[in-house]
């Protein structure tokens, strides 16, 4: 009749062991966090924050010509669509297509017979 009574209170194995696990979770979890920060170290995330910086360095670079690049495009636009300017390029061009032109070289002159 003993034995009755302590079969009655006693707990299944896996419900005991489920109970330990539970009781230990807390515990566990950020052991398991140490130990993988100890074992790999904050390594791979600083070489990957250096390699994150070093694109945004290049994408600012990459973005800093793009826009210097749409200002100038923007200043020829706007020198092309103003007449004065377009003038003062059509004068430019067309003494630039003079000077090119071979002068015309003087006759040659017969010579004398005396």
């Amino acid at each position: 009749m003993i034995q009755d009574t302590n079969d009655r209170n006693r707990q299944h194995p896996l419900a005991r062991a489920a109970e330990v696990f539970l009781f230990w979770i807390p515990v566990l979890v950020p052991l398991i966090l140490l130990g993988q920060l100890g074992t790999q170290g904050l390594r791979p995330a600083l070489v990957k924050a250096d390699k994150l910086e070093e694109d945004e360095r290049g994408l600012d670079e990459q973005l800093w010509k793009n826009e210097l690049r749409g200002h100038e495009l923007k200043a020829k636009f706007d020198a092309l669509t103003d007449p004065i300017y377009r003038h003062r390029n059509e004068l430019r061009l067309r003494e630039k297509a003079r000077a090119a032109q071979p002068s015309p070289e003087p006759e040659a002159v017969p010579a004398r017979n005396s």
